[in-house]
């Protein structure tokens, strides 16, 4: 498991990624791309369009790539399957505002983009390796009442627990507020950025 910082900070908002996020064959890199909208001098809904236009056809050839090289291990991971998420976030006129872009790929190998979803205040958006969190979440229906820093590192670790080849340290956590942006946990974006 290649380690590297799937949360990307701009000026006034951040992003994280979950799903196929680069490859040495085609140098795919959703990083540079994501970075590259999050400095787009724009709303969030703008950032996000602007890496959806920018990663679409990288991805694609990636995609397109894996799918005739390593056809089991396309079909496998991706056919039928959400291919990368992006959640972008920022504090927009004293109020947290989330919204949620997901690239699928048909069985066929094709990309679709799903409408972008938009999240505010109280709601939360689990994604990347997540079935030891619904279950927790299941299981313990008063979760949400925690405290935020420390029900991450709680739904982390077992997520680390759960599925060890896919999920692992460092961890990186970022706190968002209308004041600032603070790295709780920098993991491995204290070396990939200098925010």
């Amino acid at each position: 498991m290649g380690r590297m910082c799937k949360i990307n900070v701009g000026d006034n908002s951040a992003a994280a990624m979950a799903g196929h996020l680069a490859d040495s064959a085609t140098s795919f890199d959703a990083a540079t791309l994501l970075r590259k909208a999050l400095s787009t001098p724009a709303a969030l809904a703008l950032k996000a369009h602007t890496f959806e236009r920018l990663v679409r056809q990288p991805l694609q050839d990636s995609l397109d790539y894996g799918r005739q090289n390593v056809p089991v291990l396309f079909a496998s991971k991706y056919a039928g399957k959400k291919a990368l998420q992006t959640i972008f976030a920022e504090v927009e006129s004293g109020k947290p505002k989330m919204i949620v872009s997901t690239f699928r790929v048909a069985e066929n190998g094709s990309l679709t983009a799903d409408e972008p979803k938009e999240l505010g205040s109280g709601q939360v958006y689990v994604f990347g390796e997540s079935a030891a969190i619904a279950k927790y979440q299941t299981g313990n229906p008063r979760w949400n009442e925690a405290d935020p820093v420390e029900i991450i590192r709680k739904f982390l670790a077992l997520e680390i627990e759960d599925e060890p080849n896919l999920v692992g340290a460092p961890l990186a956590i970022i706190r968002i507020t209308s004041r600032e942006r603070r790295w709780i946990e920098p993991g491995q974006c204290a070396s990939d950025q200098s925010h």
